[in-house]
């Protein structure tokens, strides 16, 4: 009978050190999920700090929406992140107020595309060139892209148009053509 006892006890101990190693082996793997997971929250939120974007002003001309956007930021914003960006439109129309969210330079008849980028106010550039038809280039910093909003539901004549604009890492600003 001792020795029945002391082998339960030894593979009683056996197990507890088993299950001991595998939560610290457990809790090894989730400290580093964890840590990895913030890492990555940081590095976004950062980009986001550096990714500012500014409406420098817009014109209506019936179902389109000319805008001067100009990159404020830190850092530049790959023209194949572009179809990441989010911009959100309210205008009135005859039937009411339409809400809807452009697609960048689909074949969808709300939309919106780069027509020119601006670097000093003037006309094209030298670095990163924007090649919209590749999905090439970078918008750098203090480029200023001439964008074209289309919509398929013309506004009402005279009546503002609230453009929100949010870049591929959040940062967001809206602008209020008239």
């Amino acid at each position: 009978m001792g020795y029945a006892v002391t082998l339960s006890s030894f593979v009683a101990l056996l197990l507890f050190l088993l299950s001991f190693a595998l939560f610290c082996s457990l809790e090894t793997k989730m400290s580093d999920v964890l840590s990895s997971t913030a890492r990555a929250h940081s590095r976004i939120y950062a980009m986001r700090l550096d990714e500012r974007i500014r409406v420098d002003g817009g014109l209506i001309t019936g179902s389109t929406v000319l805008l001067n956007i100009t990159n404020i930021g830190a850092i530049s914003i790959p023209v194949r992140f572009f179809k990441y960006m989010d911009f959100i439109v309210v205008y009135r129309t005859a039937n009411g107020i339409r809400v809807v969210r452009l697609d960048y330079d689909g074949s969808s008849a709300d939309r919106w595309e780069v027509l020119r980028v601006f670097v000093n106010g003037k006309t094209g550039e030298i670095v990163n060139p924007i090649l919209t038809t590749s999905g090439s280039g970078l918008w750098d910093p203090f480029e200023t892209l001439e964008v074209c909003i289309y919509l398929s539901i013309a506004p009402i004549v005279g009546e503002p148009i609230f453009v929100l604009i949010s870049t591929p890492h959040g940062s967001t600003t809206s602008y209020t053509v008239t």
